[in-house]
């Protein structure tokens, strides 16, 4: 166990939980082959199988039961209460920043929805909602939303916080300036060497010395353990800004539990509010009359604005 690799039990974990190569491979951002590589590797390392493997699917196998069940009980309830505490601390920050630096970013506080309109995906929503109870974080089971969307069930999250990222992030730069401070771009890290405890940056141009460094880019730029380079693929997703006709009153944002995904939420706009969708959900609810005409094609997708 000890050559076994941290990433690999990480794959394993939500490859069980979801019982698919495909789904855990959506959540964790890799490909689908590499998630399957990973788990023969880990069955060789291992020296047992892991998985029963057919045309309908997979199903973990007696060792596989047992390895999931020793690492759902390592993430129990102790680790899923600090983590969600943590985005709790975090989200507060964020609101005092905003509040303290007086950036305007449209901050708002909203009801979030995970919803799902399959029968299959209910056990999930079910699963969510009774996994919140334990751990003491305020949720609620709703049968229906304001959306005209059929569901067969969602998880509701009271108080959660929608905001300008662009505006936020502005506003902080600005911040960051006032206070004598520099901001550079364009500046392409090619190297990053530590040094007597501190980090030596080099781009094409220079060198920065610093005692932290942060790496905030979506993909790490340095060769770190983790396996980030199967993480290195291509992804489209589609998202409208409609502006309706008449005053949308919605009281939160929404997004789907199943792949792939789905969201709706109204973003300001001005005195107005403007629908901020993906195409599929603008299509299930263009019966009302706010929502313009969607066309959508293989290739292209239109939207009929007034």
């Amino acid at each position: 166990m000890d050559d076994i690799n941290l990433n690999s039990l990480k794959i394993f974990y939500e490859v069980a939980n979801s019982k698919s190569f495909l789904d855990a491979a959506n959540k964790l951002l890799v490909s689908q082959p590499a998630v399957s590589k990973s788990m023969s590797k880990l069955e060789e390392d291992l020296g047992v199988l892991l998985f029963y493997r057919d045309n309908k699917g997979i199903e973990l196998t007696p060792s596989g039961e047992i390895l999931y069940k020793y690492l759902k009980d390592l993430n129990g309830k102790e680790f899923a209460q600090k983590y969600y505490k943590a985005n709790e601390k975090a989200k507060e920050n964020i609101k005092k920043i905003i509040d303290k630096e007086k950036i305007n970013c449209d901050l708002e506080q909203k009801n979030a929805y995970v919803f799902t309109e399959s029968e299959k995906e209910l056990q999930k929503i079910n699963w969510e909602v009774e996994t919140t109870k334990m751990l003491d974080i305020k949720s609620q089971f709703v049968d229906k939303l304001e959306i005209p969307i059929d569901i067969c069930g969602a998880i509701k999250f009271e108080n959660q916080y929608q905001f300008n990222p662009v505006k936020y992030v502005q506003g902080l730069a600005n911040c960051i300036t006032k206070e004598g401070m520099k901001i550079y771009e364009k500046s392409k890290v090619s190297e990053i060497i530590q040094d007597n405890g501190k980090y030596n940056i080099i781009t094409k141009d220079g060198l920065v010395r610093a005692k932290y460094l942060v790496i905030a880019t979506r993909y790490p730029i340095i060769k770190f353990p983790g396996y980030y380079f199967i993480k290195m693929y291509q992804s489209t997703s589609y998202s409208l800004i409609v502006d309706t006709q008449t005053e949308i009153n919605f009281d939160g944002y929404y997004i789907n539990s199943e792949t792939p995904t789905l969201s709706f939420r109204t973003v300001k706009n001005g005195d107005k509010r403007n629908c901020n969708t993906t195409t599929t959900i603008v299509n299930k609810i263009t019966k009302l009359k706010s929502i313009p005409a969607i066309i959508h094609t293989k290739n292209k997708t239109a939207a009929s604005i007034p």
